[in-house]
């Protein structure tokens, strides 16, 4: 028997409905993009048989797939029409089966092994799917049935990001609100923007394609009040960001650096002990060592002060939007910046741990005609359903639906990214971790701190990869 083993994290809204008609190959819905018009894929019948997800449990906020009865919660009732749809289209019958992320993999890795999955589908985070990519017990989604990547409702960038040795393992889609849901965003004090009297606001910036650390570090610059004239962070300054460790983590992804990168034939290689990463590394380190930016080793609660109004930005995942429904001011939302003009696209990171991606287990029997047909109608109702009810909800968290901020969530959401080096921490790739320390002791000797472990994390890199060949060759 194999040995599951994973290091596990812990931890442990809109109402009313519309009705509106979700049944598979209605197009009315769609927009003139054809990369992400309806897959036209042919009815079939499955015999109405259970199509089981394994899945993180993450219930409390946003429900994914185990919806199974209509509800005046807006956001489930359309996860249960298109569920409804593809149970119709298929005669089939959506199932979850809820796991701890923790768990999920040696669950999924027992009862393969033992010959008892009841299970069709896998959906947890980015760092347990690539400990059971390693594990090798899972199908490159690539050779599954009427999957088509090149459709915009499957995640382009997350494509690229998760792809191993030329192939993809688990897809992220419309379909997966929690990587939506844990989207790293710079959300904006709108009423400090107003009372500092920018040329330009954050908006301004994004449009005209000039949203840059440059400009992010000029603002906060100005927007910083050392207001109670106590030395270093106190509750009562006025900041320019606050954040948890996730801001300095953000930044870093956001600005384009990877701990590990893809090199011309998607083999990943180690990117975390080059010129490149510790000069990053060293730009963000001096940046959060500033009395503008109260980062995760400043004394003070960093959603208390933002949302008390004495921060102009807050940088972390998008979920943390429902503790600001009771400001006094419109809460804005932007991408993280990008580093400099030279980079061409904000990029969104997304939780490696909590965030979802949906893949096929490798059992033994296994209908991938049935999956991948399912899989495909899923993302492309999810996108035209369920997408734009995401949006509907946290607009109304804000309080403001216009035209820029829906742009902005376009752009946040069209871009999501993430880092190996980050997804394969459990293996033993701790860059991650390494990064948090110097941040919180505001320490910019980066190259001295990770020339010690670069043998210790490039044996663990080559040993990750060598598991996934043994296993695609047996």
């Amino acid at each position: 028997m194999m040995l599951f083993a994973v290091v596990a994290c812990s931890k442990d809204d809109g109402n009313g409905k519309d009705g509106s008609d979700t049944t598979v190959g209605d197009t009315s819905a769609d927009t003139e993009d054809p990369t992400v018009a309806d897959p036209n894929l042919p009815k079939q019948d499955f015999g109405g048989d259970k199509v089981i997800i394994v899945s993180v449990d993450h219930t409390g906020d946003y429900n994914e797939f185990s919806v199974f009865e209509d509800s005046v919660d807006a956001l489930d009732s359309k996860v249960y029409m298109r569920n409804e749809a593809i149970n119709e289209k298929y005669n089939v019958k959506i199932d979850v089966i809820h796991q701890a992320n923790g768990d999920i993999v040696n669950y999924v890795g027992t009862q393969i092994q033992t010959g008892v999955a009841e299970f069709d589908l896998v959906n947890t985070g980015y760092t347990y799917q690539c400990t059971l990519v390693q594990l090798g017990l899972l199908v490159d989604m690539n050779e599954v049935p009427h999957i088509n990547t090149e459709k915009g409702y499957w995640s382009q960038q997350m494509l690229k990001d998760a792809n191993i040795l030329g192939k993809n393992y688990f897809l992220v889609s419309s379909a997966n609100l929690w990587s939506m849901h844990q989207a790293s965003v710079c959300f904006i004090n709108t009423q400090l923007v107003e009372d500092l009297g920018f040329e330009k606001t954050p908006y301004d910036l994004v449009e005209d394609d000039e949203w840059t650390f440059e400009a992010f570090e000029t603002m906060t610059k100005a927007a910083y009040n050392d207001i109670d004239q106590v030395p270093g962070s106190s509750e009562g300054d006025q900041f320019g960001v606050v954040s948890t460790p996730v801001g300095p983590e953000a930044m870093f992804t956001a600005f384009g650096g990877k701990y590990i990168k893809l090199d011309d034939k998607n083999t990943p290689t180690s990117n975390a002990f080059t010129n490149e990463t510790y000069s990053l590394l060293t730009d963000i380190i001096e940046y959060w060592s500033k009395d503008e930016a109260a980062g995760p080793e400043a004394a003070i609660n960093s959603v208390g002060t933002f949302g008390n109004g004495s921060s102009l930005f807050f940088v972390e995942g998008i979920g943390a939007i429902a503790l600001f429904n009771d400001t006094e001011f419109i809460v804005g939302i932007a991408p993280v910046p990008k580093y400099d003009d030279n980079q061409e696209t904000y990029l969104t990171p997304t939780h490696a741990d909590w965030s979802t991606a949906l893949s096929v287990p490798d059992i033994p029997g296994s209908n991938l005609e049935k999956l991948g047909a399912i899989l495909e109608d899923m993302a492309y109702l999810s996108h035209r359903d369920v997408r734009p009810e995401y949006y509907e909800k946290n607009l109304k968290a804000r309080r403001v639906q216009d035209e820029t901020s829906i742009k902005m969530l376009d752009i946040i959401f069209d871009h999501l990214t993430f880092d190996l080096g980050f997804a394969i921490n459990n293996a033993g790739y701790g860059a991650r971790g390494l990064a948090r320390g110097l941040v919180a002791a505001k320490n910019t000797n980066v190259v001295s701190a990770f020339e010690g472990y670069k043998t210790q994390y490039d044996s663990v890199l080559q040993t990750y990869l060598d598991s996934i060949r043994e296993n695609t060759e047996e």
